[in-house]
């Protein structure tokens, strides 16, 4: 277990270096953390505030724009800032096989792939690169099977996420990016299918900024190498273009 702001946890850090950190509607729970840990987000250091009370034991972060941060998601943050990791722990079997590590219960996917997008998007927000490489890792290597309704929400948190980038030139978000566009590609079809429920949502996600072209580009870069495809992405195609004109 990854251990992240329990109260003993913070008594082991000296007061000049301990900060607590508020997130949430009701800023109820801070998560303790020292300034060298924290050091790896330039966007949380710039935050803290130092008290001029010298009764004051410890620093803060008291934003107001985190108070649409969930508390459970920020734990992952705080946990990957201490240790590099964070729960539920990605494995390698003897073989090599990786897996998300349910020991401590089972694990329900499709949630966890929807707190996986918001990780991400957290990632970026902190500038976090190493961070979001490891929730990207957890997403395509942990999973073994993505449920529609479960990835489209997945795909549309992702791809709707506008705010800020990673800004050291990593290529994180191009990767998870373009595996979900892949996926949006490879199962167009289905995806798009008026049988589908959750097919409204396949469709908003076309209206998002270049996501109708690139998913429409490599779909047609996968109809090239498996010519028996083409016909199938014809009527898709004449299908999404009715959609996106609406």
């Amino acid at each position: 277990m990854i251990k992240s702001e329990s109260d003993e946890e913070h008594e082991t850090i000296p007061p000049a270096e301990l900060v607590k950190v508020f997130v949430g509607p009701t800023n109820d729970t801070p998560f303790s953390c020292s300034r060298h840990n924290l050091a790896q987000s330039t966007v949380l250091t710039s935050r803290i505030t130092t008290p001029r009370d010298s009764t004051q034991p410890y620093s803060f972060i008291m934003d107001p724009t985190f108070r649409d941060i969930q508390p459970s998601d920020f734990k992952a943050v705080v946990q990957f800032l201490n240790a590099h990791e964070y729960e539920p722990l990605l494995l390698s079997s003897p073989s090599g096989e990786l897996s998300l590590d349910d020991s401590s219960g089972p694990i329900d996917y499709p949630a966890d792939l929807l707190r996986s997008g918001h990780l991400f998007n957290l990632a970026k927000r902190f500038q976090l690169p190493a961070f979001g490489d490891l929730v990207a890792r957890k997403v395509l290597h942990g999973h073994r099977t993505y449920d529609t309704r479960a990835f489209l929400a997945f795909a549309a948190i992702v791809l709707r996420y506008q705010e800020v980038d990673f800004r050291d030139g990593e290529q994180i978000r191009g990767v998870l990016e373009g595996w979900v566009v892949q996926f949006l590609a490879e199962h167009m079809h289905t995806l798009c299918s008026r049988v589908v429920r959750d097919a409204r949502v396949f469709w908003e996600l076309m209206r998002v900024r270049g996501v109708e072209e690139r998913v429409l580009e490599r779909r047609l870069r996968l109809c090239r190498r498996f010519p028996a495809q083409l016909k199938k992405f014809s009527l898709t195609r004449d299908l999404l273009l009715v959609h996106i004109s609406l």
